[in-house]
């Protein structure tokens, strides 16, 4: 990371991968294989072109990144414009022959004092730190010395926007658009969780459909179970005792939900009546 005399900063990353630049070249210019490795788009290396990175949409993003082609120099350099959520920022890649493979140095200038979220992006600690749910703080891990209460070097990490409990084995994640069901659930997260399968000696858990509610693009509580008695019993010791595991959420075009789950091929359909 680096700034500049304009007052915007560049964010640096280089690698030296052990391949030739003509093989990198083209994961960076071809866009089938541009889109195994970041995203889907329409491509081309030609100056000037105009294209788009398209990923899944979100609340209050529509998932474009709005790009144009600004230097091809085969085998050597290319750049482009990248504008998403007000960037307005530049990405340049710069390959060199490298004695064991290609050096790729890749930058990515223009941010601005007020996008710090964007330049530093976040660390959660992980492997060194993991969330304690009960205590809702990051403590140290028992492989890197942690005892289960010393907070440590992971003090300036970034701790989760939400934190479910563990091994619930979250699978599917859908936000919802519709309008069908009350205001509390629109624009909101439903996940499904397919349960946990190596909590033993301690009952299996998970194996239900949370909901978490949303503000804009950002969680504005806490997480709510809203189905729930896949398992079949309670407790459950053995995963293959389950009756049901939640395995997927999709909404209708109607705003109704439908959960699908693995182990009979099951899919219900939720829908709201009003009270």
């Amino acid at each position: 990371m680096s700034d500049s005399a304009e007052g915007t900063r560049t964010l640096v990353i280089e690698r030296t991968f052990a391949h030739s630049p003509e093989k990198l070249w083209r994961a960076l210019t071809e866009g089938q294989l541009v889109a195994q490795w970041l995203m889907n788009n329409d491509f081309e290396p030609v100056v000037g072109r105009r294209f788009q990175f398209r990923a899944d949409p979100v609340p209050n993003w529509n998932g474009v990144i709005d790009c144009e082609v600004l230097v091809v120099d085969p085998l050597k350099q290319l750049s482009y414009s990248w504008g998403a959520f007000g960037l307005g920022t530049v990405v340049l890649f710069t390959l060199t022959p490298a004695e064991d493979g290609t050096q790729l140095r890749m930058e990515h200038s223009g941010f601005g004092a007020d996008q710090d979220a964007a330049y530093k992006g976040a660390n959660y600690g992980w492997p060194f730190c993991f969330f304690d749910l009960p205590q809702h703080k990051l403590l140290m891990s028992p492989e890197y010395g942690g005892d289960g209460k010393t907070v440590g070097r992971c003090a300036p990490f970034t701790p989760p926007l939400v934190a479910f409990p563990a091994h619930w084995a979250p699978v599917d994640l859908m936000f919802y658009t519709g309008t069908q069901f009350p205001k509390k659930y629109q624009g909101g997260a439903f996940i499904a969780f397919h349960g946990s399968w190596n909590r033993a000696p301690m009952p299996q858990e998970g194996y239900n459909v949370t909901f978490v509610p949303f503000t804009g693009a950002k969680p504005s509580g806490a997480y709510e179970v809203f189905a729930n008695g896949f398992a079949g019993k309670t407790p459950l010791m053995k995963p293959n005792d389950a009756t049901y595991r939640a395995d997927g959420v999709a909404q209708g075009p109607d705003g109704s939900l439908y959960i699908a789950e693995s182990q009979k091929g099951r899919v219900w359909r939720v829908f709201y009546r009003g009270a």
